[in-house]
């Protein structure tokens, strides 16, 4: 991996953990299961992304307002 690649794969991952804290700040559950892949195991006997959906839609009903803040993420690439 050289180093064009690595601050692309480091750029990607930063924008997955903010796509992740802004859909989940503002309830966007479409974008917020969009950030896993569509296998995602949830929970012991569930999976996809429509199994995800629900649960985090059951949870954050719960929770109330959430302001998720993300930062200072230390990335190394092991080749």
């Amino acid at each position: 991996m050289n180093g064009a690649e690595k601050a692309q794969g480091r750029d990607e991952i930063r924008q997955l953990a903010y796509r992740y804290a802004h859909a989940t700040d503002t309830r966007d559950l479409d974008t917020l299961v969009g950030c896993f892949i569509p296998e995602v195991q949830v929970g012991r006997d569930r999976r996809g992304r429509e199994a995800l959906r629900a649960d985090f839609d059951r949870q954050l009903r719960a929770v109330g307002i959430t302001i998720l803040f993300v930062g200072n993420h230390l990335i190394d690439f092991i080749d």
